[in-house]
């Protein structure tokens, strides 16, 4: 890679592979790599298959008649229109979890699953029963993937690695808490790049040892991660809406290759609580839609102040509102708009990207945006995420497991020990960040040090520039800007933008100030309403 790239490139590649291809040679061959380890399929003996079994006589009732039936009502539906059919009873939500059941069971090869809730159709029934009580709830009769490092109920939690195969929590992470109170069925457990990706530089977006390889329904191309199984069980249309977690990227970037519209929320805003760590400076939930309406239904019902995460004060007053009250088609009309134009940002774009940046900023100007360019300050290029992770991951799995009472392991050394026992199995890729984060020798003392180094070098470039150039947004593609956003827990919204000419997709994504959710949201929504790109793979 090139040299005056390094410190950028290392946060980008090497520390979380969600990178989005670039024009050089060596980026490239990255690229090429990635889709030739994913088009290995891995499988190693540590894959778990999801327990289908436990739903096959009531599947056997779905006949295909019917089945056929459900797929024209729920082919494009979104999930306004999805309980209006349970209103009107033209749809059970029994039916419903069925249909998205086979489904899964017919898509296997896509390996989005880890594992299925056995509550499930439990879950379904009841709601049936009891329809009339709960039909105002936003959220009622929906299925819910939710990315396997989110605490639910008597359901494994796994980060797809083998050593937290046995590990059940005894609750629900907060914001599973938040969505069943607001009326979601928890489908089951998604399939991620391992350890949220922050267990090998070597690692294949979208697998696990126990998941397997994770796959782009749209072709030979990148997956994308960490929240692989989310984006892509969502675009495939194997469930209306997917949760997934977001250190640097891992929302933003599988959503622009498969997609889909993702929120990545101002951090603190959904509470990490229940959420197998990385970086607590960083870490955040989102929501995952085909439709800008979907995910702001969804982030509305996930959103709170959590005791267990101090972080969510900043969600203390944070009244949940109804999007059809807030979204308007119409919204980017006379909004000003960044174009980040940094020439090491866009040195990275591969060779159709500037055609579809010109096209976004065409379809924005049509709207009646203003865009104009901007160059980010060079501090950007300053931020070094690694030391921080490397900290935070350490302390926090150890943390995490002594809360849930893991009994298997105590600490993140223990489980690299476990690991070396098998690494054809376990560690098929490696675990070279796992190691160096059980061997970093960093003090909390320079660990805030760190954090607060990475907020100035990433808030004060945005702030400044937003104010400078009196901008509602700051544009970009994919998650080229995620190395900036995410230090500073800002949020960043992600939309289809179209595909590349060998029919790759592609997403644009908006970028605001902190707790400016709702204005992305609507950013989104009107940029999608006025363009539909998306096409359904």
């Amino acid at each position: 890679m090139e040299i005056d790239m390094r410190k950028i490139l290392l946060i980008f590649i090497t520390f979380f592979l969600v990178f989005n291809g670039c024009s050089n040679n060596n980026e490239l061959t990255y690229l090429e790599k990635q889709i030739k380890k994913q088009k290995n399929n891995v499988a190693t003996e540590c894959k778990i298959e999801p327990n289908f079994e436990l739903f096959e006589d009531s599947l056997k009732n779905l006949k295909n008649k019917r089945f056929n039936e459900i797929d024209i009502l729920l082919k494009n539906s979104s999930i306004r229109e999805i309980q209006k059919y349970y209103t009107e009873r033209k749809l059970s939500i029994t039916e419903t979890v069925l249909y998205f059941l086979k489904k899964f069971k017919r898509n296997r090869k896509l390996n989005t699953l880890i594992s299925l809730n056995p509550e499930l159709l439990k879950t379904a029934r009841l709601q049936e029963q009891n329809l009339d009580k709960i039909k105002r709830k936003p959220l009622f009769g929906i299925p819910v993937l939710v990315k396997d490092n989110i605490a639910v109920e008597n359901m494994k939690n796994t980060a797809g690695a083998m050593a937290l195969s046995k590990l059940t929590p005894e609750n629900d992470a907060h914001l599973i808490q938040n969505m069943k109170k607001a009326g979601a069925i928890i489908m089951g457990k998604a399939n991620l790049s391992e350890w949220a990706n922050f267990m090998t530089s070597s690692s294949s977006n979208g697998y696990s040892a126990l998941g397997g390889q994770t796959q782009n329904p749209y072709g030979e191309f990148d997956v994308g991660g960490s929240s692989s199984g989310s984006a892509v069980a969502v675009s495939a249309n194997l469930i209306p809406l997917a949760v997934g977690t977001e250190t640097c990227g891992s929302l933003i970037y599988p959503a622009s290759q498969n997609s889909v519209v993702t929120l990545k929320p101002t951090t603190g805003l959904i509470s990490r609580d229940g959420i197998i760590p990385i970086s607590y400076t960083q870490d955040t939930a989102g929501p995952m839609a085909k439709r800008a309406k979907d995910a702001a239904i969804l982030f509305e019902q996930m959103v709170g102040y959590d005791s267990n995460d101090p972080k969510t004060k900043i969600a203390g007053n944070y009244e949940k509102k109804d999007p059809n009250n807030y979204l308007d088609k119409n919204f980017l009309k006379n909004k000003r708009i960044g174009l980040v134009t940094n020439e090491k940002i866009v040195n990275w774009y591969r060779k159709t990207d500037k055609k579809i940046i010109k096209r976004a900023v065409k379809d924005l100007e049509n709207m009646g945006a203003e865009v104009v360019e901007i160059k980010l300050d060079e501090s950007i290029f300053d931020i070094d995420m690694r030391s921080v992770y490397y900290y935070e991951f350490k302390k926090g799995v150890g943390d995490y497991l002594k809360e849930e009472g893991y009994s298997e392991f105590r600490t993140l050394a223990e489980i690299v020990e476990y690991n070396k026992k098998d690494k054809e199995n376990r560690a098929y890729y490696g675990q070279d960040l796992l190691i160096k984060s059980v061997e970093n020798k960093i003090t909390e003392k320079e660990n805030r040090r760190n954090v607060l180094k990475n907020i100035e070098n990433s808030k004060k470039p945005l702030d400044s520039i937003m104010e400078e150039n009196n901008l509602d947004f700051i544009l970009t593609l994919s998650n080229y800007l995620s190395g900036v956003y995410a230090p500073a827990g800002y949020p960043a919204i992600n939309v289809p933008a179209g595909y590349r000419p060998n029919g790759e997709p592609i997403g644009i994504t908006f970028i605001a100030k902190s707790k400016e959710d709702r204005k992305l949201l609507n950013a989104g929504y009107s940029y999608e309403q006025h363009t539909r790109y998306r096409e359904a793979p």
